[in-house]
Parts: C-alpha cells; sequence; structure tokens
C-alpha cells in the first residue's frame, strides 16, 4: 500500500573522496559510519536512489582495510572479505535498501565508512522493503539519508501491513529487539546509514510516495531501550 511520507530530500551526487573532504553528512549525498577497531557496525547503502546490484568499488570506493570485511543479511549473513576491488570471496554489489554490517578488521584504529551515491528525489515511490511473512528474517536498509521516527511520523503501518508483535533487531553491539505494539508504536527509529533485521507476521511491501517540495520531518527522538535484549538469529 502506498502512503506518503513527508519528507525533506536532494538528488545529489558525491564521490567518496570528496565526501571525506567535505565533512560528511548524512542528509546529502553520502553517509558516513564511524567505526571503531576489531568492531562490527551496520551500515544501509544510501544513497543509492534506488539502484540494485551497485559494485562496492563504486560506492566505496577502495575504502577498508586487511581484515576488514563486509556482510550482507539474505536470511543468513554472506561475508565479503576487503580487496582494492572488494572482490575476495565473490563480487559485492549494493541494494539501495538492503542490510550490510562493517567489521573494522583493525585491533588498533577505528574506521570511517563513508557511502556515495544518489540519494532518492522528492517525487519518487520508494520501496522500503517487501516482507515475506511467515516469521522469515527480512534484512531492511534505511535507503533515505535522513532519520524516521516510526513512531511520530504518521506512517500508518498498521494500514501498511504491520501487526502487534513484529519484530524488528537494532545493532547496538548487539542485536537489541523490539516489538511492534499496534497504533503506530515501535519504540525504535530508523537511523540514517544503518540497518535493522525485521520478523513480520503478514507477507507485505513497505513502500512510500515522496511529494515534490516535501517538508522536513519530525525531529528524532531519543527511544528507551525498554525490552531490548540480545538475539541470535537463527
Amino acid at each position: 500500500m502506498k502512503k506518503v511520507l513527508t519528507l525533506a530530500l536532494t538528488g545529489v551526487l558525491a564521490a567518496a573522496a570528496l565526501a571525506v573532504e567535505s565533512a560528511p553528512s548524512n542528509t546529502v549525498g553520502f553517509i558516513s559510519r564511524s567505526i571503531p577497531a576489531n568492531a562490527y557496525s551496520s551500515f544501509s547503502a544510501c544513497p543509492m536512489g534506488t539502484a540494485t546490484g551497485v559494485p562496492a568499488l563504486t560506492a566505496l570506493g577502495q575504502q577498508g582495510g586487511a581484515n576488514d570485511r563486509i556482510l550482507v543479511f539474505t536470511g543468513f549473513w554472506a561475508s565479503y572479505d576487503w580487496s582494492a576491488d572488494w572482490t575476495w570471496g565473490g563480487t559485492l554489489t549494493f541494494d539501495y535498501n538492503g542490510a550490510y554490517m562493517y567489521k573494522n578488521g583493525s585491533t588498533t584504529q577505528p574506521r570511517t565508512l563513508v557511502v556515495a551515491g544518489d540519494v532518492i528525489p522528492a517525487g519518487s515511490t520508494v520501496t522500503i522493503a517487501t516482507f515475506p511473512g511467515g516469521g522469515a528474517y527480512q534484512g531492511v536498509g534505511n535507503p533515505l539519508p535522513m532519520d524516521v521516527d516510526l513512531d511520530t511520523n504518521d506512517l500508518t503501518l498498521d494500514a501498511d501491513g504491520f501487526n502487534t508483535n513484529d519484530i524488528i533487531l537494532d545493532w547496538t553491539g548487539f542485536w537489541a529487539s523490539y516489538q511492534y505494539g499496534g497504533t503506530g508504536v515501535y519504540g525504535v527509529d530508523f537511523m540514517a546509514g544503518k540497518s535493522y533485521i525485521l520478523k513480520t507476521a503478514g507477507a507485505f511491501t513497505w513502500d512510500y510516495a515522496i511529494p515534490a517540495g516535501a517538508l522536513a520531518t519530525t525531529p528524532v527522538v531519543t527511544k528507551s531501550a525498554k525490552a531490548a535484549q540480545s538475539v541470535e538469529l537463527n
């Protein structure tokens, strides 16, 4: 079911090198994630527009280092090890709404990951995710270059297909679990540049039409980590 999500978006193309030099921001044509030494961080391929199958080299350049890896969630975590063109272990490609994790292989130095591309312009229809239902886990990367408050942005999640007790997992150093409470309450936000894992009872497509000249969303507020727990993805 198509709904209108009120966002302010600009189609900006930014090369990764330019992004590094221009103080990366999550509201233009690139996003930046700071990853501590020897740690994992979730990330989305935003801003990819609505593209799929984009070579990692196009989005990341030659960023990375020895022992770095990227995980792709497609019902399980597929792993790709770093090489200059990100083809060690197979050719890595990105989808605009895919779910990814980055492992910083350095044991001493943090890593700044910059992802560049075209953001989704106003006037587009964007599919956030297509859920298989039946309790299957689905990876979802936030495809929008901004934070989205799932509770207050009038997303009409019930009408879109979400059911009470559907689950969203948010990586915060572990997988924190939140249950959808119905009537538009999830207790967690979609943050720019991050990916999530969702499990829904029903099969449905979650998509939005973004109007031209849209206004900015309500600023995201900090949510309490109620009912957060470590989750194994079986």
